[in-house]
């Protein structure tokens, strides 16, 4: 029930201007209680190893051409200059029902690299979770997701949560890669069903031999993979403001 939990969290600290309209309540609203209505679905009944396998199978052809360009055009322009550009990826992805695998690509970079950046405070959440072979983090205040948002991402109004999200799935995929590196980059295609599967689940997908194909081309690509984290960090570095931020990320990159 921890994503309930979030969920109604995320409700009650809602700033009030956000809930003073009526139309604008009503859509709040309806927005939340169908996330929660999903939430509850995922709950009881959530995806498994073949969902995963049946998703990324039958994008292996788009997947296989995405992953045959140069790491620079697999990771594009950065879409800003004055914001930290890991924010405008995230907000770019989850404001468009449709879209283009470099998107997608783009937000699952975001949140790794700010999933990096929370280890490097933190590192006792990310560690726990590879030893205990688990997504669930220890419930503490001390240190968590939601004061490294406040902490380093205050200064963007409205981006807190967004943050917390965005590092609590970027954990996942660093979990996973700590088990194994190539095949963890084909979860930016899956992000959604990643949100709720547990580690074990994913690690039988990868096993399934219908997704052999997927996971032998991200095995071939060790230097393209290097080549494109490398690309986006310094796209990142570039575009953070100066201040506690940027010296936060030349510490932990």
């Amino acid at each position: 029930m921890a994503k309930l939990s979030a969920t109604l969290e995320e409700i009650c600290a809602a700033p009030d201007e956000d809930f003073k309209d009526g139309p604008l309540l009503d859509a709040n609203v309806g927005q939340l209680l169908q996330k929660l209505q999903r939430l509850v679905r995922e709950e009881k009944n959530p995806p498994g190893p073949d969902e995963l396998v049946e998703t990324l199978s039958k994008r292996f052809r788009e997947l296989n051409t995405f992953f045959l360009q140069s790491p620079v055009d697999a990771v594009g322009q950065s879409p800003a200059e004055t914001e930290d550009s890991r924010l405008v990826d995230i907000f770019v992805s989850g404001g468009r029902a449709s879209k283009t695998p470099q998107i997608e690509f783009r937000r699952f970079l975001a949140e790794r690299s700010l999933a990096r950046n929370y280890h490097s405070w933190n590192p006792t959440r990310l560690d726990s979770m590879i030893k205990t072979k688990s997504f669930s983090l220890p419930t503490t205040s001390h240190r968590s997701i939601r004061a490294f948002a406040r902490t380093y991402f205050g200064q963007y109004r409205g981006r807190e949560q967004a943050v917390l999200e965005a590092v609590t799935c970027g954990l996942r995929y660093l979990a996973v890669e700590a088990v194994n590196a190539f095949a963890s980059l084909i979860l930016a295609f899956a992000r959604q069903l990643v949100k709720s599967m547990t580690l074990q689940d994913i690690m039988k997908a990868f096993e399934k031999p219908a997704l052999g194909p997927v996971i032998t081309l991200m095995a071939n690509r060790h230097s393209w993979i290097n080549e494109v984290l490398i690309c986006y960090d310094l796209q990142c570095r570039s575009c953070l403001v100066p201040g506690r931020l940027t010296d936060f990320w030349m510490e932990s990159h």
